[in-house]
């Protein structure tokens, strides 16, 4: 599949989350079967210390398809000094659409199976921290009479979720 999208040129864009916590996530678009595929993800947790400058040069490294500055990458538009520093070691990366409930609706449609059988949105069995972080799912605090308040979300645990937020719902109201 990596091979079929480097020849045919697919889409590819990247959603970046930033923190003691940090996740990047590269997305290729089938356009024949208008499918997503998170092919390869990025994470390093706080466990120790690292700069901007190793995190883009990891990012810059890494990727299997071969990193380009011309792929869109959006991040969280909340860390607007890391944004400007990546784009300084070569890493740019554009404000995200942060309107949370709207991209979380959206990543929610593009899981759904279609008619022809697939979901919008696959994810490869290499991006481990996605995966694990998904299957948590977005999670509600609990109010007094005990029903989820649907209305917030707990910000624990969501940084690859943040990320693929980030990089397909900006690509879609961005663009």
């Amino acid at each position: 599949l990596l091979k079929k999208a480097k020849e045919e040129q697919w889409t590819r864009i990247a959603g970046t989350d930033f923190g003691s916590n940090f996740w990047d996530g590269c997305f290729m678009f089938d356009r024949d079967r208008k499918i997503w595929y998170l092919y390869h993800e990025y994470w390093y947790s706080s466990e120790h210390d690292l700069t901007l400058k190793d995190h883009a040069t990891n990012i810059r490294t890494k990727d299997p398809l071969v990193f380009s500055s011309n792929s869109a990458r959006y991040g969280d538009p909340t860390a607007r000094q890391a944004i400007v520093d990546m784009e300084d070691y070569g890493v740019p990366i554009f404000q995200a659409n942060n309107d949370v409930y709207t991209g979380i609706s959206y990543i929610k449609l593009l899981f759904r199976v279609r008619p022809d059988g697939y979901p919008g949105l696959r994810i490869f069995s290499t991006c481990v921290r996605a995966r694990f972080e998904l299957s948590k799912g977005y999670k509600h605090p609990i109010m007094k009479d005990g029903t989820p308040n649907t209305d917030l979300v707990v910000k624990k645990d969501d940084h690859a979720v943040d990320g693929i937020r980030y990089a397909l719902y900006s690509h879609k109201t961005i663009g």
